[in-house]
């Protein structure tokens, strides 16, 4: 059992390495020196997508094919619950998703607006409308919610939502710093009001009213 842990908590890290490298500003430059910018701005986010899904998938297999042990089974009427919860996570993902360009997200859109100057406006947009409003890392928030809320628990599921949940919540650090060298003081005054995971009813984003 503890071989299994390992292995997954090994491949997980190595999706972990290999994703903030790819994710890394200075990558994107090297890339766009070695192949251009226009071809690394068209190509580079549909990359890193497909790059993510694939450098995942080997902690999933291992999780399903190692030696394992059930921990819990949330049987009925509770599994309501916990499948009602993965829903509204699962909504709250989609809603999250909705507020930001979901094609430029995945890299469609740069791949089908090809060599096209890139809008004048596209890094001056700070999502935080809708979810954003109550917690700056929505997608975040709803996949942790949404993997833990599993009706069949094992170790070695257990495993991978640990190792993913720490995946995301030291992964939201260097993207912040991204994102305040970005936008400047106006996220740093986002961040000041918003949580960062963890949504609470009385801290909700309100914009600094124009003089």
């Amino acid at each position: 059992m503890l071989t299994s842990v390992l292995a997954i908590v090994t491949a997980g890290l190595a999706f972990a390495l290999i994703h903030w490298v790819l994710a890394a500003r200075g990558t994107k430059a090297w890339a766009r020196r070695q192949w251009g910018v226009v071809r690394v701005d068209r190509y580079y986010r549909l990359a890193f997508s497909l790059a993510a899904v694939v450098t995942y998938l080997p902690a999933m297999a291992l999780a399903r094919l190692l030696p394992d042990r059930t921990l819990y089974v949330i049987r009925l009427p509770w599994m309501f619950l916990s499948s009602g919860g993965q829903l509204a996570a699962a909504l709250f993902f989609l809603w999250a998703l909705a507020q930001t360009d979901a094609w430029e997200f995945l890299g469609l859109r740069q791949l089908i607006r090809g060599e096209e100057p890139l809008p004048a406006d596209r890094h001056t947009r700070m999502a935080v409308g809708g979810p954003y409003a109550w917690v700056r890392h929505p997608m975040y928030t709803a996949a942790i919610v949404l993997i833990w809320l599993s009706p069949v628990m094992t170790v070695n599921l257990a495993t991978l939502c640990a190792v993913s949940t720490a995946y995301l919540v030291v992964g939201s650090f260097p993207e912040e710093v991204k994102l305040t060298e970005e936008f400047g003081p106006a996220y740093r005054d986002y961040q000041r009001q918003v949580p960062r995971l963890v949504p609470r009813p009385w801290r909700r984003y309100r914009p600094a009213k124009k003089v």
